[in-house]
């Protein structure tokens, strides 16, 4: 299967867990040589600007009743979005590049 068949082959919550675990600090330069469509690029931006994963998006969780409240839910989503740096506000050096311009060309898209 392809990269542009079924989605990024690499889920952002992994992407997010290797920048963690690499220790990567968005005031160093990130260089990914097998970038693919781009997830662990756009992660790094998303971290950067202190996007929490999963912010614009849904979880299954938030149908589960009597667990958490959909206020509780609402009230998190508003104090990670408050967190949210404006878009420009951080200076970025972060680079990709792969082998199938398809999949460079994808990243752009995202």
């Amino acid at each position: 299967q392809g990269v542009l068949e079924g989605g990024a082959p690499l889920k952002e919550t992994l992407a997010s867990a290797m920048l963690s675990l690499a220790d990567w600090d968005p005031r160093q330069p990130l260089y990914d040589p097998f970038c693919g469509s781009g997830t662990i690029l756009l992660e790094a931006v998303m971290q950067a600007h202190k996007i929490a994963p999963g912010l614009r998006r849904g979880f299954a969780a938030e149908d589960w009743a009597g667990i958490v409240t959909p206020a509780e839910w609402r009230k998190a989503r508003e104090e990670a979005d408050a967190l949210v740096l404006k878009p420009g506000s951080v200076e970025l050096s972060i680079f990709g590049s792969d082998i199938d311009p398809r999949a460079v060309e994808m990243t752009f898209q995202h």
